[in-house]
């Protein structure tokens, strides 16, 4: 989450907790809100950003209320956060 802008990046895979580390590199006023384990992480990460795709801003970043942030707890939940 970009703690200025309060768009939110929603990314899949090992590599996301990397590129948190860069962004908040480049630019301190991003955080690591939740992230989750799943057993098809592309196809899940596929469905919410076609559920959100009228609030894509940039690239995997998004303008989400948090309204949709439950939608993604929510359908997250029977899965490992970590």
């Amino acid at each position: 989450m970009n703690l200025v802008t309060n768009l939110i990046e929603i990314c899949e895979g090992y590599y996301s907790c990397i590129k948190v580390k860069i962004c908040q590199e480049l630019n301190p006023s991003c955080e690591l809100v939740t992230t989750w384990t799943t057993p098809a992480p592309e196809l899940d990460l596929k469905r919410i950003h076609n559920q959100f795709k009228k609030k894509r801003r940039d690239g995997e970043w998004f303008n989400l209320n948090f309204n949709d942030l439950r939608y993604i707890k929510d359908r997250m939940e029977k899965y490992k956060a970590i």
